[in-house]
Formats: structure tokens, sequence, C-alpha cells
């Protein structure tokens, strides 16, 4: 059958065992079941997807996209939806990047965390006993030689 368009693929993640996490990479169920999805054939998608293992991933993965989509009337909707579903993605991808790239002092900054040096355990009253000194056991330990293997010879493998 001979197509005069070409729709480009929306933006999905893929959840089945060979391409997991790729964006764009759907096997044909997946492609299919985001349709179904889409068209608002939910229950019908999840059926097509039930055989599979990963089916349950690949809706959860794409959750907000399919929701996205679903809202749009027409083809110029989908695409503004994909759109700001994108932008939203590279904010979000931004944000994480700019925290881990803060100094180490302030990545925790907005965590409510207690001071260091402080603690609520048995430890900071003082009730648990000293730590126990090391001894030089350890050293002869170490310089011991392993014990043998146990004998086998007698063992029969079925």
């Amino acid at each position: 059958m001979e197509v005069d368009y070409e729709s480009p693929p929306r933006f999905l993640v893929a959840a089945n065992e060979v391409n997991y996490g790729k964006p764009l990479y759907l096997n044909t169920a997946e492609a299919l079941a985001a349709a179904l999805r889409i068209a608002g054939l939910t229950r019908d998608a999840e059926l097509l997807l039930a055989p599979f293992a990963s089916g349950g991933a690949f809706f959860a993965l794409n959750a907000d996209a399919f929701e996205a989509y679903a809202a749009a009337v027409d083809g110029d909707g989908v695409a503004a939806a994909e759109a700001r579903f994108l932008a939203d993605c590279e904010a979000a991808r931004a944000e994480a990047r700019a925290a881990r790239a803060a100094a180490p002092g302030e990545y925790l900054a907005a965590v409510d965390l207690p001071p260091a040096g402080e603690s609520d355990d048995e430890e900071a009253d003082g009730d648990l006993p000293p730590p126990a000194e090391e001894s030089d056991d350890d050293d002869e330990e170490a310089d011991a030689e392993p014990p043998p293997p146990p004998d086998v010879s007698g063992l029969v493998l079925s």
C-alpha cells in the first residue's frame, strides 16, 4: 500500500527486552498498543501487551506522554503536546544536571538533615560500651595457611 504522506513516530520509550529505555525503538506490539492507548482504547492496549513481561512497564514509562497525546484533538495538537512533553523532559534533565554539578555542600542544601555530630542513637547518650581494642592476633591469623580443601574422592556424581 502506498502512502502519500509520512507521519513521524511520536516520542515514546521502548520497554521491550531488546530496546528497553530507548526512545522511538518500539516493537510492533508496543507501537500498536500505543496507537490503541492514544485512541482511547486503553483496555485493548493492555490486553495486547498482557502476554509480554514488559507490557506494564511500557505503559508506566510512557504514562505522561500517553495522557498528553490522548488529550490532543488533531495531528497539530499531538505535535504540540509532543513538543511540550519533550521541553518538560529537557527542563527536568537540565535541573538534575545542575543539581549534580552544584558544589558538594549545596547538593543537599534543600534537604532537611540533622546537623553533623548530632545523633539520636544510643551511642550519643553513652549507653554503649566503648569499642573493643584491636589485638595483635590479627597479624598471626593473616600469616596462617588456609585449611586444606575437603576430600571429595569418595563422592559419586549421578
